[in-house]
């Protein structure tokens, strides 16, 4: 049941170091979106087969102005973002501080594997980070509700995906384009 009160449909999480990596088929662990350290410090995602990385300040935006967002962007470590954008018992109190009855979850990082070209790997992520988003929604599951994805393959697999994520607890779905 969904508590009375606000809901924000347009939440984003930040995918933690392992979203991806302990959540993807063992076949792509080797080249699953993963967190590295860059020369001067700041972590940035990597996605095997783009070449534009995202640094962890540009997915993790909450309790920052944006003068502050646009100094750090390109110099914060994970250890830096706020663990409610990854956990979900930590999401619950930033929700509770801000008056916000539940949320609509969607991915930041995966708007980006949207554009892989390679729809096996970029399957492979997704259904990785669907495993993963049921895991931080069932910490809160009458407030924090997920939005799955899909590679939209073909539309038998795009149907499964879909089903797949209402057995999940997934209340939609994000697909590329």
């Amino acid at each position: 049941m969904i508590p009375r009160g606000t809901i924000s449909a347009d939440s984003h999480i930040v995918e933690p170091p392992n979203c991806y990596v302990d959540f993807i088929d063992p076949k792509y662990r080797d080249t699953a979106p993963r967190i590295v350290k860059r020369e001067d410090g700041a972590d940035i995602y990597v996605i095997e087969g783009m070449r534009k990385t995202a640094p962890i300040g540009f997915i993790d935006g909450a309790g920052r102005t944006v003068a502050e967002r646009a100094k750090r962007a390109q110099a914060m470590t994970f250890d830096e973002t706020r663990a409610g954008g990854w956990n979900g018992k930590a999401r619950a109190a930033d929700m509770d501080r801000d008056g916000i009855a539940a949320e609509i979850i969607y991915s930041s990082l995966g708007m980006g594997i949207c554009t892989h070209r390679d729809m096996d790997y970029k399957d492979a992520c997704m259904k990785a980070y669907n495993r993963w988003l049921q895991t931080f929604c069932a910490d809160q599951p009458d407030r924090l509700f997920g939005l799955a994805m899909t590679a939209v393959r073909d539309v038998d697999s795009a149907i499964e995906d879909f089903r797949t994520a209402k057995e999940m607890g997934m209340v939609g779905m994000m697909m590329p384009g």
